[in-house]
């Protein structure tokens, strides 16, 4: 068993990422990996947030312009590409503007959402020097990603 294995789940960090002018936080045990500067290859008839297909290990994934899921449709010019390749989903890779940081659950404070279909693909939200960052329910973006996958 290697030290990741080890950690206990409230242990894993929150990885802070920026994405269309906005943060947003994922426990970064979900996170297999972050790949940075990775060639898209466009898919024609793809919903607009689909930017293409990466190459990752020789494996064909998804790649998914976070922002752009979001309703946030302006492009922006980037330096680079930073991909977050998700441990439980091998075929799906966020596409996000910029890495902020790791912080551990003890330096913040979350607030749990309500079981609703309301807040759609947050489960909450995490506080953090004044800062009110919402929390990705991977689990419900992904449903909602894969449906619109499987009309193409």
């Amino acid at each position: 068993m290697n030290d990741s294995e080890k950690m206990d789940a409230d242990d894993w960090p929150y990885l802070i990422f920026s994405s269309g002018g906005s943060r947003y936080a994922v426990e970064s045990s979900s996170v297999k990996e972050i790949v940075r500067n990775n060639t898209i290859y466009p898919v024609p008839f793809a919903p607009p947030y689909l930017k293409g297909i990466i190459n990752c290990y020789s494996t064909p994934v998804a790649a998914v312009d976070w922002a752009m899921f979001l309703g946030n449709m302006e492009e922006e010019k980037r330096k680079e590409t930073i991909f977050l390749v998700l441990k439980d989903c091998e075929d799906i890779a966020l596409l996000v503007w910029g890495i902020e940081e790791f912080k551990y659950k003890s330096d913040l404070t979350k607030q749990q959402f309500p079981q609703t279909e309301e807040h759609g693909c947050f489960s909450g939200t995490i506080s953090w020097d004044d800062n009110m960052i919402p929390l990705l329910d991977l689990k419900a973006a992904l449903e909602k990603i894969r449906g619109d996958l499987e009309k193409l």
